[in-house]
């Protein structure tokens, strides 16, 4: 086998070439050089949190206040604090996921090294 011309080595050169290298393949397969970290939107984190074990207690309380004792007011109160603290907690946790995903972003350029051409 000829010797490279960019004194490279030759296998590298070999394997290259055999394997017809494409960019457009490679990017497709292996993706951008980025890590982005998803953020999901407030309603999503609303209707995650919404599930949480303590938040499903507080809603079968509020039906046992209101069908056991008829106590509608109380009943309300479980319901607007339990409310409350479900869409502050899930605004606060967008607002944390963003900065995270801010932070920790990463996205650079990379260089791409073509097989050299081979004297022959």
């Amino acid at each position: 086998y000829a010797a490279c011309c960019c004194r490279c080595s030759c296998y590298l050169c070999r394997v290259l070439e055999d394997h017809e290298w494409q960019l457009s393949d490679r990017q497709q397969h292996y993706g951008t050089n980025e890590m982005a970290i998803p953020v999901k939107s407030v309603a999503a984190l609303i209707a995650d949190e919404m599930w949480h074990p303590f938040y499903v207690f507080q809603y079968f309380s509020i039906v046992v206040w209101v069908a056991g004792d008829a106590y509608y007011t109380y009943a309300a109160c479980i319901l607007a604090i339990t409310w409350f603290s479900t869409i502050t907690s899930a605004v606060e946790t967008h607002q944390n996921m963003k900065r995270l995903a801010d932070i920790a972003h990463f996205s650079c350029m990379v260089g791409v090294q073509r097989p050299c051409a081979v004297a022959g």
